[in-house]
């Protein structure tokens, strides 16, 4: 450029800087006078368009300047006024607004008051007798005991298992009169009688809502045989049963719902002998059928034949009837491993099954039953024990291995006894036994037709179809 840094170029290595050159807008000093694009300052703020001054006839406006309230992008950073905006104005309202909020608050007041004075009423006003709260814990089992004593004394005892052990037990005496036992006993067993007539085609009996008349009953023992302060902590969605009184029908103990309906309940059986659960890795389940082996009851075999066409589409399924079921195929079929064993007929209080032309006895059932299937035995009082001496069927199966057993307390064959095993078996390919058998009876429930009551439950309602448990 003809100049050198003695002659007055203070950047020797740019062409465009030379004392005399013209000023350039691009941040240069480009004539040497000590100023950067002088000639293009519009505003004298020291910035130029080329310099980041997004306004360069404004001289409050340049990078970096502070932000006024001003309607206008000072520090041109592209927001305007960003440091004084003011949020909406939360009280600019006409008096009709805020006449018609006040309102609005004042209505949503009173509601919340009115909810508190509700639950302090219901709080101060208990009811005679708690109900059982709603289930909030549907991973614990919890086991209630009624032993009974003498002809009059009970004693009740509950335990938490899984979670909280406690560590002394709390029992509870529970008087109760012979009159008032026999009286619920005969109530109830009446019904029953009433219901199995129901249901044979060939008579007519005039019965209306027989689940009423349980309803009474179970509401009667659940307040005689339930301590007012156990009543409060049966909130586990498993319950187990401990009863020696087998003729009072437990299960159908009735507070705000029946317990058959609102737990996943089941009996224990107390034995000095101890059985193991083979788990079962069987993919394709087995299942047996045993249909009216005696020739006594056509009913059971109607029961069976609609029963077998359900299992099939899960099941593989082995069907005897009558003479196919005699003593030795039987004995044959209890080695086979089933994952199900369905037995309808009649018992007529023998020891233990009868087969075809004989009877099973219970220790042929123990030498030959192998893996542990569910036993499901529709057969008049195939849930009670014969007597002192002779254990009764559940026992038997149980103590062998069997992960679960069902039993009616009184004779019901017909299709909605089959519908319910039904349901129950397609239950069991998803959920615990326990609770399969609760939502059978739960989507079989009727006023009118209590068949649903008919069945009760042996063994741990917490395992499932591969003698897993379902929360552990």
């Amino acid at each position: 450029d003809g100049y050198t840094t003695c002659g007055g170029d203070y950047n020797d290595n740019d062409a465009s800087i030379y004392p005399g050159a013209i000023e350039l807008c691009d941040r240069k000093d480009n004539d040497c006078d000590g100023l950067i694009d002088e000639d293009f300052d519009k505003d004298g703020d020291g910035y130029t368009t080329c310099g980041g001054d997004c306004n360069d006839n404004d001289v409050n406006v340049y990078p970096g300047a502070t932000e006024q309230d001003d309607g206008k992008d000072n520090n041109c950073n592209g927001l305007i006024d960003e440091n004084h905006s003011e949020p909406a104005a939360l009280f600019d309202v006409s008096p009709e607004t805020f006449q018609r909020s006040f309102l609005v608050m004042g209505g949503v007041l009173a509601f919340v008051f009115l909810i508190f004075f509700l639950r302090r009423m219901i709080k101060h006003n208990v009811p005679e007798f708690p109900k059982t709260p709603s289930r909030d814990n549907t991973e614990d089992l919890v086991i209630l005991s009624l032993e009974k004593r003498t002809e009059t004394e009970y004693r009740a005892s509950l335990e938490s298992l899984h979670r909280t052990i406690y560590p002394v037990g709390s029992t509870r005496p529970i008087e109760i009169s012979p009159k008032v036992r026999s009286e619920i006993i005969s109530r109830i067993e009446y019904t029953a009688r009433l219901v199995t007539n129901y249901s044979n085609p060939e008579r007519s009996v005039s019965l209306e809502k027989p689940a009423e008349e349980l309803k009474k009953m179970g509401t009667v023992i659940y307040k005689n045989f339930v301590p007012r302060d156990f009543a409060t902590k049966l909130v586990h969605h498993y319950l187990v049963l401990e009863v020696e009184d087998v003729r009072i029908p437990w299960e159908l103990m009735y507070s705000d719902e029946f317990f058959a309906l609102k737990y996943a309940i089941s009996r224990r059986i107390k034995s000095d002998k101890t059985s193991e659960i083979q788990k079962s890795k069987r993919i394709k389940k087995k299942a047996l059928i045993i249909a009216d082996p005696t020739g006594t009851t056509p009913e059971a075999i109607t029961e069976c034949d609609y029963l077998k066409k359900i299992l099939e589409h899960y099941f593989s399924v082995t069907y005897l009837r009558a003479e196919k079921a005699g003593k030795v195929d039987v004995m044959y079929h209890l080695s086979q491993g089933y994952d199900i064993i369905h037995y309808a007929g009649e018992l007529k209080g023998e020891s233990c099954l009868p087969v075809y032309g004989d009877v099973l006895s219970c220790g042929e059932i123990e030498k030959n039953l192998e893996g542990s299937p569910v036993i499901f035995i529709n057969g008049c009082g195939s849930a009670k024990t014969f007597s002192y001496d002779i254990e009764g069927l559940a026992k038997v199966f149980l103590q062998k291995g069997a992960l679960s057993f069902i039993g009616s307390l009184w004779r019901i064959h017909d299709r909605k006894a089959a519908e319910i095993a039904a349901d129950f078996y397609r239950n069991c390919l998803y959920y615990s036994v326990g609770e399969s058998l609760r939502l059978s009876r739960k989507k079989n429930y009727s006023s009118e037709d209590v068949t649903w009551a008919a069945f009760v439950m042996y063994g741990d309602p917490t395992l499932d179809l591969h003698g897993r448990n379902q929360f552990r």
